[in-house]
């Protein structure tokens, strides 16, 4: 079995005295264990006890010791000055007491650098960190300016424009917009209809989108035209356009009529039929529509509901008639088959009933004929029931009937009485289309 290193050269220089073989030994242990304080007190026993030992070589050793030693450098000192006080004489220890003075102050010096350098690199990481958390608060700070600043931008706008620019008939108001669009994105959807003189979106200062952190649009703002013909052709090609899955709605931007916002829509409704029940719902198209109610008369407007996610037709649709007699002839084609529906299926068509007009009923075309089927009483319209006043109290013994909730009859009055005596309801002869619409 191999000895170790270390008590090989101990024993080539002791035992066999090969200092050949001794030194290559204790290279091969400087190499694996490096400048240590045990692998120069090798060399130093060897050099101090062997046979092939020498002084010269010896103090030598030791100040090449007292410079390369990492790991205990004091200690090593401390041997070569008791060293040379028990073997040596006054001149050489003075001359190692020099030395390791002078390796004690270099390093010292080193240590102190070193640690001046580690501290200036935490402070410099420090001053780095507290200059951008300044700056960053500054410019969250400046970012905050701004906003106000804006924002009272924002209201002196409105009070100067919105009063001025918005009554101009070159200025066209525009919903619909999808969140994330920018003003310049607007400006050259529009461009193309005319020269545009000013965009302004309206935003929500609350909520910023986007890579360079804007406002996100409120989905409506104003077009400013130079001219107003260009107003008036962005209504006609850009009502009811498609963009990024939404739809626009423009109208001129004028607080005056109902007609000057929405010069395609009837604002009374009275020439506008609800048609309903489109059979499958895809042939609720306004080709469609048109061709089946051309001979009713001039369709100056036809409106299909369609589905938000999916832009398809959902079956239903409204018509806007030039006048009466169309709106009269389309009613007549309630309950009927379309050529382009399912068979056998056949579609509603009733009055339109706007929002806030009172309410009208969904009849058929008028007939002046009388109806042969006998109308039953439960089949009427019945209005709402009567409360019969609560009569005074009486003792407990002698208390009248108590009252009950009639329900009249448009030909039968309600009768109330307290005794036993109440009057039978009478059958009433079949009515004509002409006296139910009176009743109505």
């Amino acid at each position: 079995m191999a000895l170790p290193r270390k008590w090989a050269a101990r024993f080539e220089a002791f035992d066999l005295k090969n200092e050949g073989q001794t030194r290559i030994l204790v290279e091969e242990v400087f190499k694996k264990e490096g400048n240590t304080l045990r692998s120069f007190q090798l060399v130093l026993e060897i050099e101090r006890y062997s046979p092939i030992g020498d002084a010269e070589r010896l103090r030598k050793q030791f100040k090449q010791a007292s410079i390369k030693v990492i790991d205990a450098p004091d200690r090593m000192w401390q041997e070569w000055l008791t060293y040379e006080s028990q073997y040596g004489d006054l001149a050489s220890w003075q001359i190692a007491y020099d030395y390791v003075e002078k390796q004690r102050t270099e390093r010292y010096k080193k240590a102190t650098r070193a640690i001046e350098k580690e501290e200036n690199a935490l402070a410099e990481k420090e001053r780095r960190k507290k200059e951008k958390e300044e700056k960053k608060e500054a410019s969250y700070k400046r970012k905050l300016e701004l906003r106000e600043e804006e924002k009272k931008q924002e209201v002196e706008v409105k009070r100067q424009k919105i009063n001025e620019a918005e009554q101009d008939n070159r200025t066209v108001i525009v919903t619909g917009f999808p969140l994330d669009m920018r003003s310049d994105e607007v400006e050259k959807t529009f461009s193309t209809i005319g020269k545009i003189k000013e965009v302004r979106l309206m935003r929500d200062k609350d909520k910023v989108v986007g890579e360079d952190k804007i406002y996100q649009n409120k989905g409506f703002g104003f077009v400013e035209f130079e001219e107003e013909s260009s107003a008036a052709e962005a209504i006609k090609k850009m009502n009811g356009f498609e963009l990024g899955g939404r739809i626009l709605k423009v109208s001129i931007s004028n607080k005056g009529s109902v007609e000057q916002r929405h010069p395609t829509r009837d604002s009374s409704s009275a020439h506008t039929v609800y048609v309903s029940q489109f059979v499958p719902t895809a042939t609720c198209t306004e080709e469609n529509i048109r061709s089946l109610f051309k001979n009713c008369g001039t369709v100056k407007n036809v409106r299909v509901n369609l589905d938000r996610k999916s832009k398809q037709p959902r079956g239903f649709a409204y018509i806007d008639f030039e006048d009466e007699k169309g709106v009269n002839e389309a009613l007549k084609l309630n309950d009927t088959e379309t050529p382009f529906g399912t068979s056998g299926h056949k579609i509603k068509v009733a009055i339109s009933n706007p929002k806030g007009a009172p309410h009208k009923a969904s009849v058929a075309p008028l007939i002046d004929e009388p109806i042969t089927k006998t109308i039953n009483q439960s089949q009427m319209m019945k209005p709402r029931g009567l409360l019969v006043p609560r009569q005074a109290a009486k003792p407990k013994s002698s208390l009248a009937p108590k009252p009950k909730l009639l329900s009249a009859s448009p030909s039968v009055p309600a009768v109330v009485s307290g005794g036993d005596n109440q009057s039978e309801p009478q059958k009433t002869a079949p009515k004509s289309n002409a006296d139910f619409r009176k009743f109505l």
